[in-house]
């Protein structure tokens, strides 16, 4: 016989079971590795960093694991760090975090896939094409890229 008590009990597990844990929700102004904006000229780049180490078929190396990649108009549309250099999201989120330290700040991704080299986690931004993907392995940030995407 059902008394109110296992009613109440059944109902609030069926509501925990079917509601969606709370996907990420970032600002355009997460977007932003080392300074950096996706979709903005490249000669912002140049007026943080200086002249780049290396550019080659409209990629354009600095330092140590640091990349962006234009478009043919000079429009960085990826920008990526794979070294504890430095580079940051506004939030803190760098090379070496963990991803715990990721799920904190983020919360959970909009897309996670597994890949050869380890996890790769996207977090979109709604209002725009912009979005982080992040790659992980043994729960260490291994690489974040922030980028324009086409849907």
């Amino acid at each position: 016989m059902f008394t109110k008590r296992n009613i109440l009990l059944i109902v609030t597990f069926v509501i925990f079971v079917f509601t969606p844990i709370a996907s990420a929700e970032i600002s355009e102004e997460d977007v932003v590795l080392g300074g950096l904006v996706p979709r903005t000229d490249l000669s912002n780049a140049f007026a943080i960093y200086g002249n780049p180490d290396r550019a080659e078929n409209q990629r354009y190396y600095w330092g140590d694991g640091f990349k962006v990649i234009t478009n043919n108009r000079n429009m960085m549309t990826m920008i990526i760090t794979t070294a504890d250099n430095g580079i940051a999201t506004p939030t803190g989120l760098h090379v070496g975090s963990t991803v715990s330290e990721m799920y904190m700040i983020y919360g959970r991704p909009d897309e996670t896939n597994l890949e050869i080299n380890g996890n790769g986690y996207v977090y979109f931004y709604d209002g725009g094409p912009v979005c982080f993907h992040i790659k992980a392995e043994n729960d260490t940030i291994k690489e974040i890229s922030a980028s324009r995407y086409i849907k």
